[in-house]
């Protein structure tokens, strides 16, 4: 079975899927990304405590810092939060988060072919609940989802913004009041074939600048484009309907991200803002938000809410 010229077997760092239902999840799922990733220095957001419920201290400057995540996090405006977790989780975690799957996000976990990635898979979902309960006060079984026209997810009756990305041994969840967000997280590898993948899926300006870099850099402009791409289109909840040769992005390592050239999009769409996101340096990742993205505060998630109460 095929779309859009696609395989539908889903390839990529979250896992191998036995049978798909829905396509939403990446375009990154047709490319076999067990080729891929190179270790490069990458900066990494200092870690730090807050004398109020994990967030920086007032007056921070400089790279958002990490801050433990608050049981009752509050988002004003158009602020936008980023949490990570590291995958496989523990049992106890596990367990926990497990148990507040819906059937339906259970039943999709079980057509993965691999042990590793159904766990993965019910990590990640099960933390995004976790999440979203903390910020409506709700308990994460609760929550109901619904999806657009190409499967991205959003939840009922409620004003939060969301977006979910995980790959091998990464989770990050995007959380915003003020327009749609996506994000992307990217374990980097050794990609075999990355430069016909290049001319394959990316725009003219996009392979120009990739083929200009220093070819030690080649690889990390490849995911540097990538992230900001896949990133953009989970924004969009376009799926595998938008080609990635439609629009252009910055490829550069270390380049500002933004959006150069979309033809298809409308003079009256919303403004697409960018932020990279500091992982250290073996991961990647980005968050692109339809809107203007006001500050970012960024979080490692400290387990579930429920074994943090007293």
């Amino acid at each position: 079975m095929a779309t859009g010229g696609h395989a539908l077997m889903l390839i990529d760092g979250a896992g191998i899927l036995g049978q798909v239902t829905h396509v939403y999840n990446s375009p990154f799922c047709f490319v076999a990304s067990r080729f891929m990733t190179v270790a490069v220095g990458w900066r990494f957001g200092e870690k730090r405590d807050s004398p109020e419920e994990g967030w920086p201290e007032e007056g921070v400057t400089g790279p958002t810092p990490w801050c433990h995540g608050p049981a009752h996090p509050r988002l004003a405006g158009n602020e936008l939060h980023i949490w990570w977790a590291e995958l496989p989780l523990s049992d106890r975690s596990f367990s926990r988060v497990a148990s507040t799957l819906s059937a339906d996000e259970r039943a999709r976990a079980d057509r993965f072919l691999f042990e590793r990635h159904r766990q993965n898979y019910v990590g990640a979902h099960g933390i995004l609940r976790d999440v979203l309960s903390r910020y409506l006060d709700r308990p994460p079984a609760d929550f109901i989802f619904t999806h657009g026209p190409y499967g991205k997810p959003a939840l009922e009756n409620a004003e939060l913004r969301f977006n979910l990305s995980h790959c091998e041994d990464r989770v990050l969840i995007a959380v915003i009041r003020a327009g749609e967000v996506g994000v992307d997280v990217e374990r980097l590898r050794p990609i075999q074939g990355m430069e016909g993948m290049v001319t394959q899926f990316f725009a003219p300006g996009e392979i120009r600048e990739i083929f200009a870099l220093p070819p030690p850099l080649r690889q990390i402009g490849f995911f540097t484009a990538w992230t900001r791409k896949e990133a953009y289109v989970k924004a969009h909840g376009d799926g595998l309907t938008r080609p990635f040769d439609s629009f252009e992005v910055s490829a550069a390592p270390g380049s500002p991200p933004g959006l150069r050239n979309d033809e298809p999009l409308r003079n009256d769409a919303p403004k697409c803002s960018f932020r990279d996101i500091d992982l250290g340096p073996d991961h990647l990742g980005v968050a692109a938000v339809l809107g203007q993205i006001g500050q970012m505060r960024q979080m490692p998630w400290p387990g579930p809410l429920e074994s943090q109460e007293p």
